[in-house]
């Protein structure tokens, strides 16, 4: 049986400062996105239909974000600064501990990583040195994701 309740519906939440409903708002949003992604591109969502199933209004849509492009690049910007500082931290960390948390993290992202390239993200990306750094992170993503 589906469940039919929105992002916002399932937090369960009561009164937040202006801060915390911006970051839950983005939060269903993103998770919204995702989850309709998995049945149609990107370019076929409509704003009414990601909002209803973030359980959020259009207004709260429009003070977050300006188009449904902007959200995948949150999401993708998350996803690659989690990689990257995993990356990053190799050289001055136990091996063992890092080859175990890369791939945690990795695993932890297992299920948007192919819907990332799947969604013509680099249509929204336009600085070069970003494009490289999200290239090289897609493709290490996609060899660990199928090899």
């Amino acid at each position: 049986m589906q469940n039919n309740s929105t992002e916002l519906q399932k937090r369960d939440v009561l009164r937040l400062s202006n801060e915390e409903s911006n970051k839950l708002t983005k939060e269903c949003l993103q998770t919204a996105l995702l989850q309709l992604m998995l049945n149609k591109p990107i370019d076929k969502i409509t704003i009414t239909e990601l909002v209803e199933r973030a359980g959020v209004s259009r207004s709260a849509f429009y003070r977050n974000y300006n188009t449904k492009e902007e959200i995948l690049l949150d999401i993708y910007n998350e996803i690659t600064n989690n990689i990257s500082s995993a990356i990053k931290t190799f050289i001055t960390s136990d091996k063992y501990v890092w080859f175990i948390n890369f791939f945690q993290t990795i695993k932890d992202n297992t299920k948007n990583i192919p819907l990332f390239l799947h969604s013509d993200i680099h249509k929204y990306l336009y600085e070069e040195k970003t494009f490289k750094k999200i290239f090289l992170c897609f493709l290490l993503c996609k060899i660990l994701i199928n090899p």
